[in-house]
């Protein structure tokens, strides 16, 4: 791992064409900057920067491998990003508010699909009052209308809907 961060403080500096502004974007010092560079230069074996008082430079082989990093540092972002993706898990508590025909005909189907795509969360379903009179409360799977909250575990047979 210090190679990566080795190459990352060497990009930052160039970036920032000052090893105090790339200090700054790293958050971090620039003697720790600095010295990442340097350890970097010393483990290729070659200088790739021109330092002086008042200026930084690439040099050839600096500019070479600048681009190359460039590029290997997004291709590691792109790489967490799909990774980070892939293995993004839905959990919780799902609140659903549909009308109660609705949540019958359209939505007590796909109950028992998702449970089992998604068994960590808990679905809250609860139907809208009809107009004009009482009742509401939870819709129940496979019972009746009444005030009830399911975990997956219980749902995720497939079978169990609203009647």
């Amino acid at each position: 791992m210090d190679a990566l961060r080795q190459i990352e403080a060497f990009v930052a500096v160039v970036r920032a064409g000052s090893y105090v502004k790339g200090a700054e974007r790293q958050e971090t010092s620039k003697a720790v900057l600095s010295r990442q560079v340097l350890e970097l230069e010393t483990r290729l074996g070659t200088r790739l920067l021109n330092r002086t008082t008042r200026r930084l430079s690439l040099t050839e082989t600096g500019a070479a491998y600048f681009e190359r990093c460039v590029q290997i540092l997004d291709d590691l972002r792109e790489a967490d990003a799909e990774a980070g993706a892939t293995t993004a898990t839905a959990r919780g508590r799902l609140r659903i508010n549909a009308p109660l025909t609705f949540g019958n005909l359209h939505l007590a189907p796909l109950w028992g699909e998702f449970l089992k795509l998604h068994p960590a969360v808990e679905l809250d379903i609860t139907p809208d009052r009809p107009r004009g009179g009482s009742g509401g409360g939870r819709l129940r799977p496979g019972g009746a209308h009444r005030a009830h909250r399911a975990p997956a575990q219980q749902l995720a047979g497939g079978a169990h809907h609203c009647r």
